[in-house]
């Protein structure tokens, strides 16, 4: 009877080993972030505004952006499709060069950043609140993209030199079916 109970501890040992060859203490991180096919809340403060939405990006050197605050601007939606801007308010719509409008800076400066991001590899660093942080250079200057290293969500950007931070929260996946 003891022969077959260390038997039997000896091959639940070596089944325990086995089930755990693939644990590590080490959270696994996701070596890129969404930057395509996602939709989310954004509050972004730059330089001297501050403004808050609803982010949208489907492809590679595109933004939309759906503003609620200020108050003043509630509707307005900008729309950034890699050579112009077009605002949308109330129906009406209308294109810009951007360097007509300083503040579409803000919206260019996300779009060059995540395609920055799309267009090499670069590694993700594990910051100390839990978030996977790339830092990179875009044309807009440099930059800091923290995000979700379990999903791939953006929560963060950041650029310095600018004085741009934005935020991002209920991070969604969308396709072209799923935009309103």
């Amino acid at each position: 009877m003891p022969r077959r109970f260390s038997l039997l501890l000896g091959l639940l040992t070596a089944l325990s080993l086995l089930f755990c060859a693939g644990c590590s203490s080490e959270p696994q991180t996701q070596e890129t972030p969404a930057v395509t096919g996602f939709s989310c809340d954004t509050d972004v403060s730059y330089q001297d505004m501050h403004v808050k939405g609803k982010l949208t990006r489907m492809e590679e050197g595109t933004l939309t952006f759906a503003l609620d605050e200020p108050e003043s601007l509630d509707g307005l939606t900008m729309k950034w499709d890699g050579a112009t801007i077009s605002f949308e308010l109330y129906g009406m719509s209308f294109g810009v060069d951007p360097e007509a409008i300083p503040e579409s800076a803000l919206g260019q400066s996300i779009v060059n950043a995540l395609d920055a991001v799309g267009q090499t590899e670069a590694a993700a660093a594990n910051a100390e609140d839990g978030s996977a942080v790339v830092t990179g250079t875009s044309v807009s200057g440099e930059f800091e993209l923290a995000f979700d290293p379990a999903s791939g969500q953006l929560l963060s950007l950041r650029f310095p030199d600018l004085g741009m931070n934005a935020t991002f929260s209920n991070f969604q996946t969308v396709t072209s079916e799923t935009v309103e």
